[in-house]
């Protein structure tokens, strides 16, 4: 058990940081590796001094599929893209006399600054439309995927409703700053992030989680260090006490 001790101390450790780290950055899918991707430079549509701008945009008609709305893969061409949307088969209802459909993305101006938070990268206008212009509704949900700009701290994608921007339930989508959300409601969407005031600029539910780990693993090894401390010291057997065990081991045998 002497050996043991120790170990169940440091594997208890090594759960509470694991902990920590999950409740820092949720990853509640696995991450899906395909090769390197080089990231580029974030490009803004309003570019801040020093950074990039143009960003790409997408435009795409596409026929029908059996009569319904096809799967559509659209994406800008940024690498990885600052923009995607992916919709299944039969995803929108089509109004009568549809013939295709047309997918678009494009970087806006922001329409609103939100309440709490503010704006991470570009804004971009999600539509899919019949070929008449006509807005199509969504009657399945259409996964969204928008790119951060490097170093932001859990980022919620969040749509506008035309007065308040309604933040979406948001994962991580396997790839470094890219993050998704489902939505039937297409329009304006971004990242919102969160300000940070905690301690050297970090994010308080990081500090908040690293000091809980940190105090759990204090703890750990104080409780440690205070039952190896309990254990009796075994005494050195003196010469007369090995004499007297010999001698009465002899008149046993006797």
């Amino acid at each position: 058990m002497k050996g043991r001790t120790p170990a169940l101390a440091v594997l208890a450790t090594g759960f509470v940081l694991v902990v920590a780290a999950q409740l820092i950055a949720p990853l509640r899918s696995p991450p899906l590796y395909d090769g390197v991707v080089i990231e580029e430079p974030y490009r803004y549509l309003s570019p801040p001094p020093g950074q990039p701008g143009s960003p790409t945009s997408y435009e795409q008609t596409l026929p029908l599929d059996g009569g319904a709305s096809p799967s559509a893969v659209a994406a800008t061409q940024e690498s990885p893209p600052q923009a995607q949307m992916i919709a299944d088969t039969g995803a929108f209802t089509l109004p009568l006399g549809t013939t295709n459909i047309v997918a678009s993305i494009g970087a806006v101006l922001p329409p609103n600054a939100p309440s709490s938070g503010s704006i991470l990268g570009n804004v971009y206008r999600f539509s899919v439309t019949n070929q008449e212009g006509t807005p199509l509704i969504a009657s399945t949900a259409v996964t969204i995927v928008l790119r951060a700009p490097s170093g932001s701290i859990q980022p919620i994608v969040a749509r506008y409703t035309g007065s308040a921007w309604q933040e979406l339930q948001t994962e991580h989508a396997g790839q470094q700053d890219l993050w998704l959300a489902n939505t039937t409601q297409l329009g304006d969407l971004t990242l919102i992030g969160r300000s940070t005031s905690g301690p050297f600029g970090l994010d308080p539910i990081l500090v908040i989680a690293g000091g809980a780990a940190g105090a759990v693993s204090v703890l750990i090894l104080l409780v440690v260090l205070w039952r190896t401390r309990r254990r009796p010291v075994p005494q050195p057997v003196g010469r007369r006490s090995a004499r007297a065990l010999s001698r009465r081991k002899r008149g046993t045998r006797r």
